[in-house]
């Protein structure tokens, strides 16, 4: 009697786990350390700006379907209010996509940084959720410098002129190697001859 008590708590304990809901584990996620945010080529959006997130379970299994959203603190980063593909929430600064086969869904944003007076930014400027499960913050570098959308000399401007001040800014490194260097303006130029960034939004940038 006592071992078919026992068996028969077994049975009821392990229900839960076999029916159970999958839930996000972030430790078992695969999210990138910064986002570059891009200009357009007129069409679609630069793919060096192309960056995907993998959602996965507490056993390590894919999830998709699953809702990811990337969203925006800092004040001088701002993203434009259509991303081809993307849900834009511009009141709450986020963009969100559906994971697809795999758990992975795939960004490519189009948006412009401010000006930022040699202050840097925070590297903890935008978080990238999975069914409202925080996994990780991350930081933003952006093509476009001067708050104008699309790709000019001025943002090189801004470029030079923000290394020059001495500080370090996320938004400048390209890499995300933690120091700011030629391979970072080498990069900015490559982007620019490329000319998949000559354009900003097709339409306004969110607030």
């Amino acid at each position: 009697m006592r071992f078919l008590l026992v068996a028969a708590l077994a049975i009821v304990c392990a229900r839960p786990a076999l029916a159970g809901t999958p839930v996000v584990d972030p430790p078992n996620c695969t999210v990138p350390s910064m986002i570059l945010l891009v200009g357009a080529n007129g069409v679609v959006a630069d793919p060096l700006g192309a960056f995907s997130v993998t959602v996965r379970d507490f056993n390590n299994f894919p999830m998709a379907n699953s809702s990811v959203t990337i969203k925006f603190y800092c004040a001088g980063i701002r993203i434009c209010q259509y991303q081809a593909g993307l849900i834009v929430d511009c009141s709450n600064r986020e963009v969100m996509t559906a994971a697809g086969p795999g758990g992975v869904a795939t960004f490519s944003l189009v948006g412009t940084a401010s000006p930022d007076n040699c202050t840097p930014d925070d590297p903890s400027c935008a978080a990238v959720y999975a069914d409202g499960v925080l996994l990780r913050y991350i930081s933003i570098a952006a093509l476009d410098l001067d708050g104008v959308p699309g790709l000019t000399g001025e943002d090189l401007a801004v470029w030079l002129g923000d290394y020059f001040c001495g500080t370090y800014t996320p938004r400048l490194d390209y890499n995300a190697d933690g120091l700011l260097t030629g391979g970072d303006l080498s990069f900015w130029l490559g982007a620019f001859f490329g000319g998949h960034s000559v354009n900003g939004c097709s339409t306004t940038l969110c607030n």
